[in-house]
C-alpha cells in the first residue's frame, strides 16, 4: 500500500464527507478504495497532498 495520497482540493473536500451515495457504481467504487486508506487501521500514516 502506497504511504501517499494525491489529489485537488475539490476532491479532498468531498472525501471528507464521503458516505458513497448519490454517484454512479464505478465512481463509488474508485473513491471508497481512496477514502478508505487513511479511514483503515493504521491509516494515520497516509500522507495526504492536496493540489490546486
Amino acid at each position: 500500500m502506497n504511504a501517499s495520497v494525491t489529489c485537488c482540493l475539490h476532491h479532498f473536500l468531498c472525501a471528507l464527507g464521503f458516505a458513497g451515495k448519490g454517484y454512479c457504481d464505478s465512481f463509488t467504487a474508485n473513491l471508497a478504495a481512496i477514502v478508505d486508506r487513511p479511514r483503515a487501521p493504521g491509516g494515520g500514516a497516509v500522507q495526504i497532498e492536496v493540489t490546486y
